[in-house]
């Protein structure tokens, strides 16, 4: 399967100043196999290590971490020779090693001409102890779940794929191809982006697998819970997590501890909060209270909403079944297909720009789906589920800020007017193309 990330990593590997590689990212959005799969079309060689699978590669690092001498280890424990230029080093995950991950200083300073790329999650990277990270001597791409077009690859999908990669008129898309990638669009929907259920849907077409495949992926995540956090936050981080569908079912959609439980405050459930966050399991939007650039200078720490990384793990987790996304029932449609509308497009802005966007409210009552910054532009971006599309709150933004441009996503087709352009949402991921 294509991922768009492997663009970033040929520019690295090109790169004259190349620094030794992280990706970071929650567990199972395909660090490995994109590392891997790397090295196998862009190399003559590749040497894969993982600390996680073989616990023993820890002690190669800790008396010496010189390059030289930890190459001609670990071409001793491969059985064949690295050679620089020409085979890259995979070091999976990557984190579990604070030694191997301070080498990567020493990589930098010492054996630049030998390529080296790791995978690690942000969490453990964080939590690596005082003095292992190597600041300033690493390069950092982040990877999340497969965006809608990089699904459409999976699926072999290619042409539809070419078709919204290049759009970039106002034209509307012809009802045949409109009603085709509507279709597609609620597959995703269902499976969502994480590699290994878009692969069972691409084997098998069954949705039962598909389930299956996204209650284990919850599964391992609620396993980490109770692997990697202090033990005082374990309990915390598992009411936030079985809370997040009334958090997402809420009208307003502002995140509020006291959901949580009677009582909750956010001094109590702040770190638990966080470690979701930082793993990577949960997208955190800030509010801004006012629409003037640049955002960040407007932003309200406090004030925040969150979405699950992936629609279709957001779906499990609601228990969501298909069915009610394919026929589109009204049971579905007046409760949480607006919420996975709006973490769709969450999720999809947040992969292409590579950062969070935010979300703008007023003082009174005006509230704002999405606000981004695109260089020195504000981009105003209001989310609907269906094809009704009438809301104040933009209004009342454009008429505030005079904005030069605004975008709606909903099911409606490509139309424009007075700067205010709708777009169908499967085209979330290429915003930056009506820019």
């Amino acid at each position: 399967m294509r991922r768009d990330i492997i663009e970033n990593l040929i520019k690295w590997k090109e790169s004259t100043e190349r620094k030794p590689l992280l990706i970071e990212g929650a567990r199972q959005v395909g660090k490995t196999w994109v590392l891997k799969e790397f090295g196998n079309r862009y190399y003559e060689d590749f040497a894969y290590y993982s600390f996680d699978e073989d616990t023993s590669l820890h002690d190669l690092f800790v008396q010496n971490i010189s390059p030289q001498i930890i190459v001609e280890k670990l071409s001793i424990l491969r059985g064949k020779k690295i050679v620089a230029g020409k085979t890259l080093i995979v070091f999976d995950e990557i984190q579990e090693s604070n030694r191997a991950l301070n080498s990567l200083k020493y990589f930098l300073e010492e054996m630049p001409e030998q390529h080296i790329a790791c995978a690690g999650s942000l969490l453990g990277i964080m939590l690596s102890k005082p003095g292992s990270f190597p600041v300033g001597k690493v390069h950092f791409e982040k990877m999340y779940p497969m965006t809608f077009i990089e699904f459409l690859r999976g699926l072999d999908n290619n042409l539809l794929a070419d078709y919204l990669t290049n759009k970039k008129d106002l034209n509307k898309i012809e009802t045949p191809l409109f009603n085709e990638l509507e279709k597609k669009f609620k597959r995703y929907q269902i499976t969502g982006g994480m590699p290994a259920v878009v692969n069972s849907w691409k084997k098998h077409q069954d949705i039962e697998k598909v389930d299956k495949e996204l209650s284990t992926i919850i599964h391992s995540y609620e396993l980490d819970f109770a692997k990697h956090p202090p033990t005082t936050d374990i309990p915390k981080i598992k009411l936030i997590w079985d809370n997040l569908p009334i958090q997402l079912a809420k009208e307003n959609k502002k995140f509020t501890y006291m959901h949580i439980k009677s009582g909750a405050r956010a001094r109590e459930y702040e770190n638990a909060l966080n470690w979701l966050i930082q793993a990577g399991l949960l997208l955190k939007i800030n509010a801004v209270n006012s629409g003037l650039f640049p955002l960040s200078a407007y932003r309200e720490p406090a004030i925040f909403k969150v979405y699950l990384l992936d629609v279709g793990i957001l779906r499990t987790l609601c228990q969501i079944p298909a069915s009610s996304i394919l026929k589109d029932s009204n049971s579905f449609a007046f409760s949480f297909r607006g919420v996975i509308a709006e973490n769709f497009v969450a999720t999809e802005l947040t992969t292409t720009q590579n950062k969070a966007p935010f979300y703008w409210r007023s003082k009174a009552t005006a509230e704002l789906d999405f606000i981004i910054q695109n260089e020195d532009m504000i981009v105003p971006i209001e989310v609907k589920s269906g094809k009704s599309v009438k809301a104040k709150s933009m209004q009342v933004y454009r008429e505030r800020y005079k904005t030069e441009k605004a975008f709606r996503f909903s099911m409606k087709n490509l139309s424009s007017d007075n700067n205010l352009t709708n777009l169908p949402l499967f085209l979330a991921g290429i915003l930056k193309n009506f820019m």
